[in-house]
């Protein structure tokens, strides 16, 4: 099941939500479906890489690995038997477009 059930019956996404600047974040909050998602699952840089790999492998994605594996721990335990982890990467602008 990838949802929570919150109260008053609200269904929350168990997704965590990365980027290395917050502009996409900020795009997804205020979009149609920002609202759905936990707030404490945004998890977001302060520069970004400015398409540079090396600098978001080594820098400024290293800097937020702790963060996000911390907030995948946290929705882990929430669960009552774990299967697995669904991992995606996709462009922000597909899904914006939908």
């Amino acid at each position: 099941v990838y949802y929570n059930e919150a109260s008053c019956g609200r269904f929350v996404p168990r997704a965590v939500l990365m980027d290395l600047e917050p502009g996409t974040m900020d795009s997804v909050r205020s979009g149609p479906y920002g609202q759905i998602f936990r707030p404490d699952n945004f998890v977001f840089g302060q520069s970004g890489a400015g398409n540079n790999w090396a600098k978001g492998h080594y820098t400024e994605g290293a800097e937020l690995i702790d963060s996000v594996l911390d907030v995948v721990r946290k929705e882990a335990e929430n669960c009552d038997c774990l299967q697995g982890i669904l991992s995606s990467n996709f462009c922000l602008q597909l899904l914006l477009r939908f």
